[in-house]
């Protein structure tokens, strides 16, 4: 590279070949489906919030400018580029493409432009791409797109592409030089009816910079059409209700119609745009229900990381008990399969072990919560060999203490107290907050604020349970002046850290009048005052679209399925 502006030739490409080789040497470790959780997901993340995204290519002078360009913007969507030409050039064409790259390039400095120029030669006389003016648009600007996908007529579905932030409060930084923040978007897509075929030679189309038509004279109207395929471009999409209910309806009824990569991102895509209110929640959720029939490591997974924002939303509803007893009824065929033994594991199979025992125990599953308690009491009773593996210490030390009682509880205060690595005495800290004993809550709040580590519990108590969400909020309100001793301007921060919970008209009043109570804060905090105001009217606004739709559902499929709560 000639300078560190183009850094993401060197990185980006190291982290696309990590997984090329790996597919080469350890197929069976699926490397493009883990490239989604490794690089694409860690990609879309960082580059959805203003506060991290950044363009792919960018000035440098300074050293800490050089510094700042190892970031997960130059390794993961730098990888995540190279896997894009897959959206749009031949297999044949890329790799010429590359070989000339290399050879004209062999031991000099080259730009981005450089690459771009040899691929567009490569694909002369095949598709005839002009790869920079495509590729300008996704390394010059910061963000990425989202693909709204309405079928208008049975042979026309219409495109609009708009940039995607996680927050709908967020904007665009405009420190940063941009194109519009409009993309050339490679789109692939498939549908039902075109069976393998459609996953191994999809049609293709492109966004220009704008919307599009996509035909669909050989796509029936009652079948589902699937943008994106595999996940090899680098946006998310969002359908019409219709079709977000015929994907969920085939997977219900073959999910292997759909290949794992494209199952995995459905469900992501689904739920990080209803949290953007971009579509319904209940089209998220109508997608997990074939879950239980689920093998594959990667769906699974990224289910379990977008959960956490609805399990905060439900967790002081009355909605909740029926969002428990549907995922421990999900999970159940999957943890019954691995066990606990982590022993002799394939690689993924090692990873979908903890998933599963993280997601039992998490949504109370008996026999999970039954092996915790086994293998916890057989550590009391030998506490300096401490034989529970530690890929699921956490769990099973939250799950103790909260089906436990005073006597689980002071076990592991005890070990907080004496231990010295670091990352033991976190977990160990983290599962004191599972308690559903108020009283327990309020000591351990107590007795850490006297430690001058009132953060660490109050954390710990707000995360796990509703309980311990309403405890940790009213030792927050009521000893807020001795926080702000201990802490100065970052106790305000602790109250800030509630917002993603709160999403009543209760909550909005009381943060309401905290800030009027304390309406003197420094201007740091009164930034992070009015962020967490719009957290909370975003999840108000949520709960009004989504609650009742939810919970609709929640009774319809928990009644066909034969639970009840």
């Amino acid at each position: 590279m000639a300078w560190w502006d183009h850094l993401w030739l060197n990185e980006g490409f190291a982290t696309f070949s990590e997984y090329m080789g790996l597919g080469v040497v350890e197929p069976q470790f699926k490397p493009w489906d883990t490239f989604l959780m490794y690089a694409m997901y860690s990609a879309l993340r960082s580059d959805s919030s203003s506060s991290s995204a950044t363009p792919l290519v960018r000035e440098t002078g300074w050293l800490i400018e050089a510094n700042m360009m190892f970031d997960t913007t130059t390794y993961s969507k730098g990888g995540c580029m190279v896997r894009q030409f897959q959206s749009f050039l031949e297999r044949d064409v890329i790799l010429q493409g590359f070989r000339d790259y290399i050879q004209r390039y062999l031991y000099d400095n080259v730009v981005t432009d450089d690459l771009w120029e040899m691929l567009t030669l490569a694909d002369k006389d095949h598709r005839n791409t002009d790869v920079k003016l495509v590729m300008d648009t996704w390394s010059l600007q910061a963000g990425h797109p989202v693909v709204n996908v309405t079928r208008l007529s049975p042979e026309v579905a219409h495109l609009t592409q708009e940039r995607f932030f996680s927050d709908p409060n967020d904007d665009h930084d405009y420190s940063w030089p941009d194109l519009g923040y409009t993309w050339y978007i490679p789109i692939t897509y498939t549908s039902g009816e075109m069976g393998q075929q459609g996953i191994d030679n999809p049609h293709r189309a492109w966004m220009n910079k704008g919307p599009a038509d996509l035909n669909l004279t050989d796509v029936s109207e009652t079948d589902w059409i699937l943008v994106n395929v595999n996940k090899t471009g680098f946006y998310r999409v969002n359908y019409d209700n219709e079709n977000w209910d015929k994907l969920a309806k085939q997977l219900r009824e073959d999910h292997e119609v759909i290949p794992s990569q494209s199952r995995a991102s459905l469900v992501d895509d689904a739920f990080r745009i209803s949290q953007t209110l971009q579509t319904e929640h209940v089209n998220a959720l109508k997608l997990t229900e074939y879950l239980r029939h689920e093998k594959e490591y990667v769906p699974w997974e990224l289910t379990y990381r977008v959960l956490p924002y609805t399990d905060q939303m439900l967790l002081r509803t009355a909605e909740y008990g029926m969002h428990e007893n549907y995922w421990r009824y999900l999970v159940s065929p999957t943890y019954e399969y691995y066990g606990w033994n982590f022993e002799d594991s394939r690689h993924l199979d090692y990873y979908h072990r903890e998933v599963a025992i993280e997601m039992a125990c998490q949504y109370n599953l008996k026999n999970c919560t039954d092996e915790a308690l086994v293998l916890f009491h057989q550590w009391m009773q030998d506490p300096v060999n401490n034989s529970i593996s530690i890929e699921v210490r956490s769990d099973v030390y939250c799950t103790a203490i909260r089906h436990g009682g005073l006597t689980e509880w002071e076990f592991v205060y005890k070990r907080a107290e004496d231990e010295s690595d670091s990352n033991e005495l976190s977990r160990l800290e983290s599962a004191l907050g599972c308690t559903k004993d108020t009283w327990l809550l309020q000591r351990y709040m107590e007795n850490y604020h006297a430690k001058d580590r009132a953060a660490t519990a109050i954390e710990n108590c707000r995360d796990k349970s509703s309980q311990g969400y309403s405890t940790a909020w009213i030792y927050t309100l009521t000893q807020f002046d001795a926080l702000l001793q201990s802490y100065n301007v970052t106790a305000y921060t602790i109250v800030w850290d509630f917002a993603p919970w709160m999403n009543t008209d209760m909550d909005l009043q009381q943060l309401l009048e905290f800030g009027r109570t304390y309406n003197d804060m420094p201007e740091s905090a009164a930034s992070g005052f009015y962020n967490a105001i719009e957290k909370v009217e975003t999840n108000i606004k949520w709960m009004a679209i989504n609650q009742a739709s939810i919970e609709n559902w929640l009774s319809e499929i928990t009644t066909k399925i034969g639970l009840f709560i």
